[in-house]
């Protein structure tokens, strides 16, 4: 903005004045009291401002020399000098216009006035631009310029509506410029004569009408005016006339130079002068009325509250830079505007002030006597609670004495009392939240809802939901915020009605509130946060009309005056959000880790990024929803259980809190698996899994009696209830096999009685079979049989003849381990289970498979007589034809050659003729390659299958040909899924090497059949090249050569040549060939180099060649090596053990390894260690890969 010429001096700036002491001012009492006026918040009364002509003689002139804007006395000297020739004329100026008018026209009084105010000749200064730039209600002026108006159009930030005529008034309101005596250009008539003032009451009521309204609410400044300036006398006339002693307080500004004579008379017409003349002597004479309204403005706008939202930041006093730090802090603290929650800003600032001030801190707390220790203690904790963070432990000790000494007022040990009671729930402290829960109760029994909400906070944390219920109605207080606190409650509990209930409560109050203190920034706080929570509420899914009515237009768009006080929640929580995404960056940034499901031999690689920097983050997103209320979501609502998983994976789960934590933040699927990961189950303290386990346990008992209590048709709900079940039934399923046996037998017995009592829902019935199956797995074998008919015993899926899909449903049965049970001990329930599941085997669906699978199974441990086994096969080919094998089993084909069959051979007759023909068009299956490679090599002796020379060429012809199309995907059939073709590679060479090539003559093998199997791009199929050297000795050489060439080559195809080295040395054990002794050196060195995606194919290798002695001194020394480095790498506590694929399963392996050393007279020290770390592992499976045989 270019700055305007000054009167006289054209490089003045009237409003950049020097400094003057505004004590020295005679009239500076009422100079305070427009002051307060302008600025006040809380009284209805403020300040306007009426403009007089000499404010228009400080604009901005085209040229220096150009004419100044005349006064008054200058137009009537030009209306005179027309009128009067001999100088006689009227002192009124009024009387003078009047004449003129009567005597020339109006049309010329008008063009007179046009012509001495050459209106676009001017442009507004820097006085009228500091004028609008402040708050008045309203601006009225007896001016004809439009200077101010056009000040405001280039200050858009200035709001101010523009009345030129009667008509503009009913469409505009405050703060407005209000021309009460007409606008340059054309805007007349031009109030100027005596007959205009005369009937200016009648002609314009309306802008009398309006200018009272304005004086009767408002202070009024006079600024422009001289003492005798017609303006001024008249319309400080009609207010004393028309108001009497109720005139507001009139001030008249400027460089005033009043005798106590003219003063008095002001004064008695109800004008109060302001009259800076006595502070501008230095000045000339006709600089002095510019200064002075210059020195007005800038006195008004340094006289501006510091805005309570712009908190911390406040004016600068150059005088307190040196301040001390107590006193700063109190300071600061008692200017707190009130937010509930401070603005994300807002707590950056405070908390980088906060570490600035940590070393000087820590020396006064140092030095300081108690008494000025605990104050600066407390300012400290209070900038900790404003910014979120969480006591620092080295001063808790001295926190706890502030709290309970007698050097701080009783407010303040109650605040530090809240806050420490809020840090031990927080840090998982249960003994310091025992202690503050006892000091509440005997020593603050006012801070009882206090307590009572971080009771029910640390019982939503631990799962404790009847602890809730205990202690939600004590959540109360006289601040609305405990309302929507109470809703959060609600909200956990499941009661959509309640909550909803109890946040549209808290709105209405707070909006009640709002309407009686609309600058409150207290109010408004927390009037947003229940804003947000009843936002979140209204969503498609919720069907309470009520938020909709009640959120009104604040449903589509945040109320402006909310933002202004930096209340708004939608963008604290995407503050909250970023923080959370820049930490979990910082955490990955570093180290690379492997993910993996929990259970073994079933990962799929996916690589993840993982550094562990201490972070706050996460502590600031709980700490923010907790304080205000915000509940993680409410039945199927999400509202913030995304920042909180965020927050979990930064935090991680190593306490029995943390994990509880993690249950009732609604998980994802994929948040457990990264959170509670074998390796991650396996790294935690046994006290931790006994503390989480002892939670757990009844927190799925009282979950499950809270679904079956909740009626049919609140289906929302009663999901809800499943959904949360079946997420501690999951994460007590991982953590039971760390638990000792006792805990796991009653976890078993109490999850078999949850699924007799009544059929759950299959959300749920899958987790708890997943249970009951991890469970029994992590049980010692003597201790499984007891458990084996107990767990056949529940209703299969659809047994009751409901409808009921089967999603993957865990068969507990699977988790024996060659069971043993004594049916003589039970024999009626055994009789009685077992001919239900025969009768279940001659019906259809997921209930006949089931039946069946189990049968099979009790077969398989002998543990079917012989009455019971002819039932099964009367029932399992039911309805079967002569060459066909039962449908709808779930079984591969060569399950069927050793289950009971109907007529002997019936079951080798079928399977050789739906299987083995091959017949056209049918093609070998992944499943075909699976039922003909256990049927020759792995099924009971008197059952097996062994093909034909003439089967196996077609076979093996087949096959090939499948392989070469799944090889070149190009080439596929578009039918072909790629899940088969994966299958098919991944058996095919096994099937080959196991099934198809013993039957094989050496002539058989031509060239072209040599050549595919060596060279085709499918690494499964290189398992069968062992197979080759069995048929055909000579082509040792070219085999090893390929293998050796795949064991030093890409890491994607060692897995596949170190399973065809295990296949060799079971084809060695076999008595067919033995394992080139080049190729157990390359075994036992990728041992010793760790290959990391093959090593568990790597040393079950090598495991079996130990056992068939196959290996020389120095091989097996340099397996002890190996083992050597994979005792530190596989460290559950150690930082490589993520490097590596399933942890565990490599362990076992390990175990195995080194016990068949030792069986093979090997005595190393690693060896001993590698079997006494494994007999104590945390986890079952590596435990019992360490015994040996019974």
């Amino acid at each position: 903005m270019t700055k305007h010429a000054d009167l006289r001096h054209p490089h003045r700036d009237p409003t950049a004045n020097p400094p003057i002491h505004y004590d020295h001012l005679p009239d500076r009492t009422a100079l305070r009291r427009i002051q307060t006026a302008l600025w006040a918040k809380e009284e209805t009364r403020g300040a306007a401002v009426m403009i007089g002509s000499g404010l228009t003689r400080t604009a901005q002139r085209a040229a220096h020399d150009a004419p100044l804007p005349p006064t008054w006395r200058d137009l009537a000297n030009d209306m005179a000098a027309h009128l009067y020739q001999t100088g006689n004329a009227p002192r009124n100026p009024l009387t003078i216009a009047q004449e003129y008018a009567v005597t020339l026209g109006r049309p010329a009084l008008n063009d007179l006035i046009r012509a001495r105010i050459n209106d676009q000749a001017l442009t507004p200064g820097r006085l009228h631009h500091a004028l609008i730039a402040l708050p008045w209600t309203d601006i009225l002026t007896t001016n004809w310029d439009t200077l101010l108006e056009r000040a405001v159009r280039n200050n858009p930030q200035h709001h101010y509506e523009l009345v030129q005529t009667i008509n503009d008034i009913p469409r505009t309101r405050a703060p407005r410029i209000i021309k009460l005596h007409g606008t340059l250009p054309s805007h007349t008539p031009f109030i100027i004569t005596e007959e205009d003032f005369r009937t200016y009451p009648t002609d314009f009521a309306p802008f009398v009408n309006l200018a009272q309204q304005i004086l009767m609410e408002n202070v009024l400044c006079l600024i422009g005016f001289s003492g005798d300036d017609p303006n001024f006398l008249q319309w400080t006339g009609w207010v004393r006339d028309h108001l009497g002693e109720h005139a507001p307080p009139i001030y008249l500004i400027g460089a005033l130079a009043l005798t106590q004579p003219t003063r008095r008379r002001l004064e008695a017409r109800g004008v109060t002068p302001i009259d800076f003349a006595p502070v501008l002597t230095h000045l000339d004479t006709d600089d002095r009325h510019a200064e002075a309204i210059g020195y007005f403005l800038k006195a008004l706008t340094e006289a501006r509250p510091w805005p309570a939202q712009r908190w911390p930041t406040q004016p600068q006093h150059p005088a307190n830079k040196k301040e001390p730090l107590l006193e700063k802090w109190k300071k600061l603290r008692s200017t707190y505007p009130g937010w509930i929650v401070a603005p994300r800003i807002v707590r950056i600032h405070v908390n980088l002030e906060t570490r600035a001030n940590e070393h000087t801190l820590n020396q006064i707390l140092k030095t300081a006597i108690t008494e000025e220790q605990h104050a600066l203690l407390y300012e400290f904790a209070w900038r900790l609670d404003i910014g979120l963070l969480p006591f620092p432990p080295e001063i808790l000790e001295q926190l706890g004495q502030a709290a309970t000494g007698t050097s701080l007022d009783r407010t303040k040990r109650d605040d530090l009392t809240r806050w420490l009671l809020r840090n031990a729930r927080e840090q998982d402290d249960h003994e310091a939240l025992t202690t503050w829960e006892r000091w509440i109760e005997q020593n603050a029994p006012r801070l009882q809802h206090y307590l009572a909400w971080e009771r029910c906070l640390h019982a939503r944390d631990t799962l404790n939901l009847k602890t809730i219920e205990e202690h939600r109605p004590l959540v109360e207080g006289e601040d609305p915020i405990w309302t929507l606190r109470r809703a959060a409650l609600h909200a956990e509990l499941n009661n959509k009605k309640q909550a909803t209930n109890e946040a549209l409560d808290a709105l209405r109050e707070l909006r009640t509130r709002q309407a009686q203190d609309q600058h409150s920034i207290w109010i408004a706080s927390r009037l947003a946060w229940a804003l947000f929570f009843c936002q979140a509420l209204a969503s498609p899914w919720n069907d309470d009309k009520r938020l909709a009515e009640e959120l009104g237009e604040a449903a589509k768009e945040w109320p402006s005056d909310l933002t202004a006080k930096r209340c708004d929640p939608w963008q604290e929580r995407e503050g909250i959000r970023e923080e959370l995404r820049q930490a979990r960056e910082r955490q990955q940034r570093d180290k690379e880790t492997i993910e993996y499901p929990f259970d073994p031999g079933q990962a799929t690689r996916t690589t993840h990024h993982f550094l562990a920097i201490p972070q706050t983050a996460h502590i600031e997103a709980r700490r923010l929803f907790d304080r205000v209320g915000i509940p993680r979501g409410i039945l199927n609502l999400n509202i913030t259980r995304d920042e909180l998983e965020t927050a979990i994976t930064i935090e991680g789960t190593t306490t029995p809190t943390q994990m509880t934590r993690l249950i009732s933040s609604r998980p994802t699927r994929k948040l457990v698996d990264e959170q509670l990961s074998r390796l991650a189950i396996a790294r935690l303290p046994n006290e931790v899994v006994g503390e989480t386990i002892s939670r757990l346990r009844p927190a799925l008992t009282d979950t499950i009696r809270r679904y079956r209590q909740t009626p049919d048709e609140n289906m929302v709900e009663r999901v809800e209830w499943i959904n949360r079940a079946a997420n501690i039934a999951e994460i007590l399923s991982r953590l039971i096999i760390r638990t000792n046996t006792t805990t796991i037998q009653q976890t078993i017995n109490e999850t078999l009685t949850t699924i007799r009592e009544t059929p759950e829902h299959w959300t749920l019935a899958q987790k708890l079979h997943l249970l009951i199956h991890r469970g029994i797995a992590a049980l010692p074998p003597e201790e499984q049989s007891a458990f084996l008919l107990a767990t056949i015993e529940p209703p299969l899926p659809g047994e009751d003849g409901a409808e009921h899909p089967d999603h993957n449903l865990p068969e507990p049965i699977d988790a024996f381990t060659n069971p043993k049970p004594d049916r003589s001990a039970d024999e009626q329930r055994w009789a009685r289970r077992i001919e239900g599941l025969t009768q279940l085997v001659a019906s259809r669906g997921i209930v006949r498979e089931r039946a069946i699978y189990r049968l099979f199974k009790l077969n398989t441990w002998q543990l079917l007589t012989e009455k019971e086994q002819h039932a099964f096969a009367q029932n399992l080919w039911l309805e079967t034809s002569e060459e066909k094998l039962p449908t709808n089993t779930g079984l591969f084909s060569h399950v069927f050659l050793y289950l009971p069959e109907p007529t002997p051979g019936r079951a080798r007759r079928a399977f050789e003729h739906e299987v083995i023909e091959l017949n056209q068009p049918h093609q070998p299956t992944a499943r075909d390659l699976v039922a003909v490679l256990n049927a020759a090599r792995y099924i009971p002796e008197p059952h097996r299958y062994l093909l034909s020379r003439t089967q196996a060429q077609t076979w093996l012809a087949r096959m090939l040909e499948k392989v070469t199309q799944f090889a070149h995907p190009q080439d596929a059939h578009p039918l072909s899924a790629p899940t088969e073709a994966e299958r098919f590679l991944a058996w095919g060479g096994r099937a080959i090497a196991g099934a198809v090539l013993p039957a094989l003559a050496p002539e058989d093998l031509t060239d072209e059949i040599i050549g595919q199997l060596m060279t085709v791009e499918a690494p499964g199929i290189v398992e069968a090249l062992p197979g080759l050297v069995a048929v055909k000795p000579e082509l040792q050489g070219a085999v090893v050569d390929r293998l050796r060439d795949l064991l030093v080559g890409a890491e994607a195809e060692w897995g596949h040549a170190a399973a065809a080295v295990l296949e060799w040395s079971r084809l060695d054990h076999e008595g067919n060939t033995k394992v080139p002794d080049d190729l157990v050196s390359l075994v036992t060195g990728a041992v010793l180099s760790r290959h990391r995606g093959t090593l568990a194919n790597t040393l079950a290798a090598a495991t079996e060649l130990v056992r068939q002695g196959r290996l020389s001194g120095t091989d097996q020394a340099r397996l002890e090596s190996g083992l050597t480095y994979l005792f530190s790498d596989l460290d559950y506590s150690g930082t490589r053990a993520g490097e590596y694929d399933e942890v565990s399963l490599l362990r076992a392996r390990c175990a195995m390894l080194a016990l068949a050393l030792k069986q093979a007279g090997r005595a190393a020290r690693i060896i001993d260690e590698w079997l006494a770390t494994a007999a104590h592992d945390p986890l079952p499976d590596v435990r019992s890969a360490s015994r040996e045989p019974q």
